[in-house]
């Protein structure tokens, strides 16, 4: 299941008004409909994209390889210490065989622009605390602070830099709510406290602060998103 956001394309062009530009865009589309050029998918002019954001659910290996390259990139050591606050970065480091077993259990959220992964919102039910040892602290205190609520961890989300700003952020968690909210009475995370540009995010969009801890000198948000509140 896919869930589209068709932003702008050229078919739109003829309802623009009170833009300068708007007569040659116009006559460039008329050219384009008549056969004379062929589309350039470079092409973009302010507010259009040629192409479809979707959002869907892992399925393969590639879709997962591509999440790890995403990873990688933006890794909090691959990146310098000038940029944490104002781009964010991602702590825990996966691998292949680790998030197979995760989308086992519940497949990952997935932000697309045709069919390459440009995005992802990982998904960790408690059963899998065993495998991510680094992760033993927020379950338990997880487990003491809800009574009884069912819960998922949403294990890291991460929007490759050349798509950030977009939206996509709320998208896939939006996503992520109608897809799970059937199954789960809420959606926890942790952000680091000097992750500053992902924290922000995560409480614009509706989390709130369930618990502070300190962990080898490092601060933590521990977020809770009430989906049946």
């Amino acid at each position: 299941m896919e869930l589209s956001i068709e932003l702008l394309s050229l078919t739109t062009i003829n309802n623009i008004r009170n833009r300068t530009w708007f007569d040659d865009i116009r006559k460039l589309s008329e050219r384009l409909n008549r056969g004379i050029n062929k589309p350039n998918k470079n092409l973009f002019l302010p507010g259009m994209s040629l192409r479809t954001i979707n959002y869907s659910r892992s399925e393969n290996d590639r879709e997962l390889q591509k999440i790890l390259e995403i990873q990688q990139r933006n890794i909090k050591p691959a990146l310098p210490a000038t940029v944490y606050g104002s781009e964010g970065f991602v702590t825990v480091v996966h691998n292949l065989e680790l998030l197979r077993k995760m989308q086992e259990y519940c497949p990952h959220i997935l932000a697309k622009r045709g069919a390459e992964v440009i995005g992802y919102a990982l998904a960790m039910v408690p059963e899998m605390r065993a495998e991510v040892p680094v992760l033993d602290q927020l379950f338990e205190l997880t487990d003491q602070l809800l009574d009884q609520k069912t819960y998922l961890v949403m294990g890291q989300i991460c929007i490759d830099k050349p798509y950030r700003g977009q939206g996509i952020f709320r998208g896939m968690y939006n996503f992520y709510r109608e897809q799970l909210n059937g199954t789960f009475d809420c959606l926890i995370t942790e952000v680091a406290q000097e992750n500053e540009r992902s924290l922000q995010a995560h409480l614009h969009l509706g989390f709130e602060v369930l618990e502070r801890r300190v962990e080898q000198g490092v601060g933590w948000e521990l977020l809770i998103w009430n989906w049946k509140a």
